[in-house]
């Protein structure tokens, strides 16, 4: 009995620190994913709020200080970098410290990801060639019915000749 005894102690001595190394490896492996998960969903907040403030900062821009420029007829490329400093201030008044704080440390200068995201507000605002306005659109559709109505009749005429 004793050696039995001693034979489970001997065990358990093995095994015990053993199985903490896998224990605490298993701990550390959860808190890196825990943290990690953490840290993309913080990011992605914080990114959805600096492409608002870029949206809401061109915006604001553009209904003050641009829709002026062009009436008077002054929007040159130095106006162009000048909406473009005064959207980029406007964006970065907007983002909360903590979300100032956050995209510091996770980017060397979260300011150039807000410059793009800037453009790419100002570029999504802007009519592309794609876009056709509802006259454009009415005229092409009755153009559209009118030849075929006219290829209609041209076949059932010729169907009529044929008879």
């Amino acid at each position: 009995m004793d050696t039995f005894l001693s034979l489970i102690q001997a065990a358990a001595a093995v095994c015990i620190p053993v199985v903490a190394v896998f224990v605490i490896s298993y701990v550390r492996s959860l808190s890196n994913h825990t943290e990690t998960r953490t840290n993309k969903m913080i990011l992605k907040q914080c990114l959805d709020e600096l492409e608002g403030a870029a949206r809401a900062a061109v915006a604001k821009t553009s209904q003050t200080f641009v829709d002026s420029l062009k009436e008077s007829g002054t929007f040159t490329g130095k106006a162009q970098t000048a909406a473009l400093h005064k959207a980029k201030q406007t964006a970065i008044e907007a983002l909360a410290p903590a979300t100032k704080n956050f995209l510091r440390s996770m980017y060397d200068n979260y300011e150039d990801l807000l410059e793009a995201k800037i453009e790419e507000a100002v570029r999504a605002g802007k009519p592309s060639s794609n876009n056709l306005s509802l006259d454009e659109i009415a005229y092409r559709l009755s153009t559209s019915i009118q030849q075929s109505y006219a290829a209609t009749s041209a076949f059932n005429e010729g169907d009529d000749a044929i008879d």
